[in-house]
């Protein structure tokens, strides 16, 4: 595979896939096999807010895509843009009554999300009956969120009728089914007790297709394998129920800015990946280092710490390992990348086409990781 629609120069888009191994690939081969013989594979990609702002996401999804691989968006989205962020292009939501939008990483006490790192909480109705307005640029027939499991809320839709089942232990998935399909209406919540629990709703989605290749993403902005081992309780009960073949972690970047020793970023590190092993062995994992930056002309304090336990990590629980700061071409690589365009003045983000850019080294990488093994 080699295809660009970004228009990088071609010295840039050369020096980059020239660098762009996966190490430890053998580590990934249950999916590489699922994925070589066709059949339907799951991929879900964490991170942080390279992640949440969905340009590296589009990118993963455009270059499978571009394989002729049949790719379907099952994740279920955060309207970030009531905590501060951006909504997902296409989607409008505004909230009527006491709804408060909570965030993982600044959350102090509240550990209860889920893999979209954020949650819209309601503990009280409030003067107005408390409901969700929906504005999509896609009409749908079938429209799901994800709750944490409660009896003691109730929720309605004008026009349409409300399924909850089980998701999991904890979760629950909410299904709304309109006759004919919508794009804009408003869910209704409702307490059937004078003193309700916290109502948790964490993600809503267009109900998914079956088939072809099953691609989620979640990010959360300021995310650290910290705030994922000790803030994120739902996290892997969701991931019991998803048992993706491929988990992507792309972490790292925020972690490089706290001071922490290798004991400690360890610790959180193999928590995770510990984590996953658990509730789904036979999921592949990649871990993938940060890219090259800057911030504030300075190297990120735990820079060298991050990738190297993440190297440990990697051969000690059986993780591929996709080196992002070394395919970028090393030290001080990001000024190269700002000065081509894929690189934001901070030198600490990207801009939209770089993103997009790592995420087609992401795939090419995988690709020819497939090769290798189909030889």
């Amino acid at each position: 595979m080699s295809f660009s629609v970004f228009g990088q120069s071609d010295t840039m888009i050369t020096c980059c896939r020239s660098r762009d191994t996966i190490r430890y690939v053998e580590k990934l081969q249950p999916f590489l096999n699922k994925w070589e013989k066709g059949s339907g594979v799951k991929v879900i990609l964490l991170g942080d807010s390279h992640v949440q702002m969905g340009h590296f996401p589009r990118g993963v999804q455009a270059a499978f895509q571009s394989l002729g691989d049949s790719v379907e968006a099952s994740s279920f989205w955060f309207p970030y843009a009531l905590a501060g962020g951006f909504n997902a292009e296409g989607i409008l939501v505004d909230t009527v009554g006491a709804w408060k939008s909570t965030k993982m990483v600044e959350s102090v006490s509240d550990n209860h999300f889920a893999l979209t790192g954020h949650s819209l909480t309601l503990a009280e109705t409030g003067d107005e009956t408390p409901h969700l307005e929906f504005k999509l640029d896609q009409s749908t027939i079938d429209f799901q969120f994800l709750i944490e499991t409660t009896k003691k809320w109730n929720f309605s839709c004008a026009e349409a009728t409300v399924e909850r089942k089980p998701y999991s232990e904890h979760l629950s998935i909410v299904t709304i089914h309109f006759p004919k399909p919508k794009k804009r209406f408003e869910i209704f919540a409702f307490p059937n007790v004078e003193q309700p629990d916290t109502l948790r709703v964490f993600g809503f989605r267009l109900m998914p297709k079956s088939g072809g290749l099953q691609f989620q993403s979640y990010g959360s902005s300021g995310g650290k394998y910290a705030d994922y081992a000790d803030k994120c309780d739902y996290c892997l009960d969701q991931l019991q129920v998803e048992k993706p073949d491929l988990i992507i972690l792309s972490l790292g970047t925020n972690d490089a800015h706290k001071p922490y020793t290798e004991t400690e970023f360890y610790n959180y590190a193999k928590a995770m990946v510990t984590g996953i092993r658990e509730v789904s062995p036979k999921t592949s994992i990649l871990l993938t280092t940060k890219p090259d930056t800057f911030f504030k002309n300075l190297k990120p304090i735990s820079e060298e710490v991050v990738k190297n336990v993440l190297e440990r990590v990697a051969q000690e629980y059986d993780c591929a390992l996709w080196s992002l700061s070394d395919v970028m071409g090393g030290n001080d690589s990001i000024l190269d990348w700002y000065m081509d365009g894929l690189a934001s003045a901070d030198l600490m983000h990207f801009t939209p086409k770089g993103y997009q850019f790592q995420g087609q080294l992401l795939v090419e990488a995988l690709v020819a990781a497939k090769k290798q093994f189909a030889e």
